[in-house]
């Protein structure tokens, strides 16, 4: 058995500590509840750290899970704010885009044209009559 732990081991570690049960983290992981259990005491032996305290209610962090929980959580949010970041950049829309508005409307030229000059290969047109703007 390698001695690395993976982002999913975390996974399965927040999912625990926040819900507080195996069921509820396994519902929500889409796994059985004795995978999670597998996940949760593989990561325990690996980090040589007991991270939860077992209760008939459910699963209490001890302070060392609580430790690690605060910077797990960090590190997710900083991840999530990567991916929110950089997520779509390469995106490249294009195609035609109708709309219908009063004639002349200044405000929907202005944006029509904004969008135009930034995208470039984005076409608008009127749609009652097939001008391009």
């Amino acid at each position: 058995m390698h001695n690395k732990v993976s982002w999913d081991d975390y996974r399965y570690f927040l999912k625990v500590a926040r819900l507080g049960t195996l069921k509820a983290a396994g519902e929500s992981l889409k796994v059985n509840h004795s995978t999670v259990l597998r996940r949760i005491n593989a990561l325990g032996k690996k980090l040589e750290a007991r991270l939860f305290e077992r209760f008939k209610s459910g699963y209490v962090l001890t302070e060392s899970g609580q430790d690690m929980f605060n910077y797990i959580q960090h590190l997710e949010g900083e991840i999530l704010s990567i991916e929110r970041k950089i997520k779509g950049k390469d995106i490249r829309y294009e195609g035609k885009i109708f709309y219908l508005i009063q004639r002349n409307n200044p405000m929907f030229r202005k944006i029509a044209w904004n969008q135009r000059c930034r995208q470039g290969f984005i076409n608008i047109f009127k749609y009652n009559s097939g001008q391009s703007v």
